[in-house]
């Protein structure tokens, strides 16, 4: 009976999470179809209303010209030349009205950002006890015990009763679907949020006693969506390294499947990028961020989804450089496709709605979780 009921549950925790999944997707959907077409709207009456001036004043120039050449008040000259002057006459006209749909669209996006800058930070009270020294995570562990987190506008918990502990030296995976609490688990320890409940520690600590910029200087962070700046591809991968020499922007760079084609770029490792990286895949940027972290050689490293847009080629390299050059260093993996968990030290599943136990090389660690 119960190996029946088990998948029935299963089953209905995956499906209960794709529930969720489509419904915030089609609310943000319906959100930005709403101001594109109250955007659109005033565009197109604007438009019609000009052009229809435009074209009425033409034809009254037109017939006023007309009489006049009737009853020989104007020569043929002149009369051509009003008639080609005339709709240049309104060119500003229509450039205004274009500058106008233009701030349209930015009144929209800046109406979002106000809200954004509008809504009030939660700000957690200063702790009791005074501020401690920074612990080295190159040696002490980090325990999440009993962690919750939830967010003022979610029904549901992000985390709930999470307990772990990452071990310094040792590769942590965390695994799950998307929406599963594993980005949560990383903004934990970047301190980004706070817990609801429950205590993130660091040797024994409470890392909220522990000072925020020294904590963060011994982090190196690779987000989803990295972000890389109009410098060249050498300034971004040393963007956490001022003082880093070629050799070693290089050998980051191949650490990270990225140096065959950073080779191929017109000027190389001096190829600048431009805005936002355009010209580069989105796994290409990733490759990009992925090396900036490896050259800034912080003790504790977080990687989010760090193969979600590489080719099979590039994701393999990423895996032998954990196995490889980066074994040793306190590593945090979140990931919902990683096939081979066999470097990892602990491989912590996360399900919404339901424990999940971990893989056997893991700590044994359950978790409720849902993430954002």
């Amino acid at each position: 009976m119960l190996s029946v009921l088990v998948p029935v549950a299963v089953l209905a925790t995956v499906t209960a999470t794709d529930w969720i999944s489509g419904l915030v997707i089609a609310t943000v959907t319906e959100q930005h179809r709403s101001a594109a077409m109250a955007t659109l709207r005033v565009a197109f009456l604007s438009a019609l209303v000009l052009e229809l001036a435009a074209a009425v004043a033409t034809a009254l120039v037109a017939v006023e010209t007309g009489l006049r050449l009737l009853y020989g008040h104007m020569p043929y000259q002149a009369a051509l030349l009003v008639l080609l002057l005339t709709p240049e006459a309104y060119l500003p006209l229509r450039a205004v009205a274009a500058q106008y749909h233009a701030s349209a669209e930015g009144g929209v996006a800046a109406e979002s950002i106000l809200q954004i800058l509008d809504t009030p930070v939660r700000t957690p009270a200063p702790p009791a006890v005074p501020r401690v020294p920074v612990p080295d995570l190159r040696s002490v562990a980090i325990s999440l015990d009993g962690v919750s987190v939830a967010y003022p506008d979610r029904g549901h918990p992000a985390l709930a009763r999470l307990s772990l502990t990452i071990s310094p030296g040792e590769l942590t995976m965390l695994t799950g679907a998307s929406g599963a609490g594993k980005t949560t688990v990383l903004q934990l320890l970047l301190r980004f949020i706070e817990p609801t409940s429950g205590t993130v520690r660091v040797g024994g600590t409470d890392v909220a006693t522990v000072p925020m910029d020294p904590w963060r200087a011994q982090i190196a962070w690779v987000p989803q969506q990295p972000r890389l700046f109009p410098g060249s591809v050498a300034d971004n991968i040393a963007l956490g390294q001022p003082a880093a020499s070629r050799a070693a922007v290089e050998h980051a760079a191949q650490l990270a499947g990225a140096a065959a084609f950073i080779e191929s770029l017109p000027r190389g490792y001096d190829t600048p990028l431009g805005e936002r990286a355009a010209r580069l895949s989105a796994g290409q940027r990733q490759q990009v961020a992925l090396a900036r972290a490896f050259l800034r050689d912080a003790p504790l490293l977080l990687l989010d989804e760090p193969t979600a847009h590489l080719a099979p080629a590039a994701a393999a390299a990423i895996d032998g450089a954990i196995r490889g050059p980066l074994a040793g260093r306190t590593i945090v993996l979140a990931t919902h496709r990683y096939a081979d968990t066999s470097a990892a030290s602990q491989v912590i599943a996360l399900a919404g709605g339901m424990p999940a136990q971990a893989s056997p090389q893991a700590v044994g660690a359950l978790a409720v979780a849902a993430d954002p």
